[in-house]
């Protein structure tokens, strides 16, 4: 009597006992199971954002280009335009039931892009928000420092407005 044993990477072993003889022809036949990955559980922890967009948001205001407003910033803000008055070189007027942003850089003024959790907008779509439903913003007075994903035709500079609806 002989041991047989048979491997298969995934599948484990497979053991049979043969009886082999002298002279004569003997065919085995093993089935392995089919093979069954297993893993270990895998524990994640981040402390920062797991969305790409907001990810990418924090690495930016890491490095300090532009203006940024964070959460602590905006916490004591009553609405949006108290929360973007401070930031240099921006003008918000509001005539009646519009209002209009736009960059002065001494003589002359021009309309920066303005984007809502990554998507371009009306300045109107980012105005209305309450402070406190928003992370942060990002503010570029001139185009060569716009983020290049954002940068578009005749930039002036750029408003990014991230909200909380990304961590969701």
């Amino acid at each position: 009597s002989q041991a047989i044993t048979a491997r298969k990477l995934g599948s484990g072993e497979l053991f049979a006992s043969v009886d082999l003889r002298p002279g004569r022809e003997t065919n085995v036949v093993l089935t392995l199971p089919p093979a069954v990955n297993r893993i270990a559980g895998v524990d994640v922890r981040a402390d920062r954002a797991t969305n790409r967009l907001l990810s990418a948001y924090e690495d930016r205001r890491d490095n300090g280009l532009g203006v940024y407003l964070d959460a602590r910033d905006l916490k004591n803000k009553h609405d949006f335009m108290s929360a973007v008055q401070s930031l240099p070189s921006l003008i918000v007027r509001k005539r009646g039931i519009n209002t209009t942003a736009y960059i002065s850089h001494g003589v002359g003024g021009c309309t920066p892009d303005f984007f809502l959790d990554g998507r371009k907008v009306i300045f109107e779509m980012v105005s209305g928000y309450d402070p406190k439903d928003i992370i942060g913003i990002e503010y570029y007075s001139r185009g060569a420092l716009i983020p290049v994903e954002y940068q578009t035709y005749g930039n002036c500079g750029a408003m990014l407005v991230w909200t909380k609806q990304l961590r969701r």
